[in-house]
């Protein structure tokens, strides 16, 4: 039995990959909501949720180094799949130099802006948000080597370099907010750990020292960069805007109420993220060759349905006992709608394969299709804001209107492009 196993994932590089990157993703997840609980812990309902609400405001602010990870992941796996590794280093070189000068000229605009994100989000720490500009420079830094071992298929240093960042936040976490540096101390925490892991990943990178001239089309990544921009841009709002909004329009405690119970659902993205990691240099590869991905696409599909609705299920029989393990008694008024965020989760969950996988085919115009759902979701939190339970009514509205779009547009997108044509 474990021989066939073995030959299996030796044969198959979406279930080996899978495996690898489960494995690593699971641990860094476990440590990664370690420090999470940690820090609800410590800090409370309402640090808390001016804590969860700075984290995911980096989540958007990021976008534009998300997408040059993105972008050189999918030159990485082309140039590996037609052998021309020579060009890794010289491409390498070329879009850190250019991530690196506008990460500096971002934050210098983020500076302008702190005044305004402290009123909105009506937080009083001048640092905590000063580090969270800090972070987001860091992470046009770490974009590239990321971006390039994702391409390249580097599972394992993908998964160790995560479970290394979620360490050093759980150790550096624990002593800032002990010091009295309370939410500006968990996010140094991260900052540190952001560091460190993008000196780690640049060394796991270890690109052929041959070098070969790069030709004019390997610079020019505009044509797909931008619309990648706005995919992740998208998402990002999907993914995030949920719990800015509720910390600017519900009170101190409820906010860090539902920054809880969105960290509950992200259990179930955090879990099966993973796979679309590795389907995207797999079917990016598979396009460039002109090969058939639906099968790849298919077990992806299912792999993560299956494993997102078991967590919701657990969610729903077991609410009280999850809280409790997690986050401790404080909590529990959350119990009610512990269920009803992972089915949000779910749809996010699937949504973000069917996204990795058509970036990774260069269906770009998916974007329409995701601008359609953050702006609906925007519409609805200004409008549904009232308690925990609108929220996360408006919020799985938009998440299945969103995913229902985006699976008819890839299905009969093209055919009907044609059809107006």
């Amino acid at each position: 039995m474990l021989k066939m196993f073995f030959s299996f994932l030796k044969d198959n590089p979406l279930a080996r990959g899978s495996l690898i990157l489960f494995v690593g993703s699971f641990l860094a997840g476990v440590l990664s909501y370690i420090f999470n609980a940690i820090m609800g812990r410590m800090l409370g309902p309402e640090d808390y949720g001016a804590f969860a609400s700075l984290v995911s405001l980096t989540y958007i602010t990021g976008v534009p180094a998300g997408t040059i990870a993105v972008v050189v992941a999918k030159k990485m796996a082309e140039l590996q799949a037609k052998n021309e590794m020579t060009k890794s280093r010289p491409f390498v070189g070329y879009v850190a130099k250019q991530s690196a000068i506008f990460g500096v000229v971002v934050f210098l605009i983020f500076l302008v802006l702190i005044p305004l994100i402290m009123g909105f989000l009506k937080i009083e720490s001048f640092w905590a948000v000063l580090i969270l500009g800090l972070s987001l420079l860091v992470s046009f830094v770490s974009a590239v080597p990321s971006g390039g071992l994702r391409g390249l298929e580097k599972f394992f240093e993908i998964s160790w370099s995560s479970i290394f960042s979620a360490l050093t936040r759980i150790g550096l976490g624990v002593l800032f907010v002990l010091v009295g540096w309370r939410v500006a101390g968990g996010l140094f925490a991260a900052l540190c750990a952001d560091i460190l892991v993008t000196l780690v990943i640049f060394h796991y990178l270890r690109l052929p020292k041959e070098r070969t001239v790069l030709a004019r089309e390997d610079t020019k990544l505009s044509s797909f960069a931008l619309p990648v921009f706005f995919v992740t841009l998208f998402m990002a709002v999907l993914y995030n805007a949920d719990v800015v909004l509720a910390k600017h329009f519900l009170d101190t405690t409820n906010a860090g109420y539902y920054a809880i119970l969105s960290l509950l659902g992200k259990i179930i993205f955090f879990g099966t993220a993973s796979i679309g990691v590795v389907i995207f240099p797999i079917t990016a590869k598979n396009h460039s060759l002109g090969l058939d991905n639906s099968r790849i696409l298919k077990l992806s599909l299912w792999l993560t349905f299956i494993a997102s609705a078991m967590v919701t299920a657990i969610y729903f029989v077991f609410p009280d006992l999850v809280i409790k393990i997690l986050f401790g008694a404080s909590y529990l008024p959350v119990s009610p709608y512990v269920g009803l965020m992972g089915i949000v989760f779910v749809f996010y969950s699937l949504l973000n394969i069917l996204v990795s996988y058509a970036l990774s085919c260069g269906r770009t115009g998916i974007s329409y299709i995701l601008a359609g759902g953050a702006l609906v979701e925007i519409l609805a939190l200004f409008l549904f804001h009232g308690s925990l339970g609108e929220i996360i009514y408006a919020m799985i509205l938009v998440m299945a209107m969103t995913l229902g779009g985006l699976v008819i547009y890839l299905k009969y997108g093209r055919m009907v492009k044609k059809w107006i044509l």
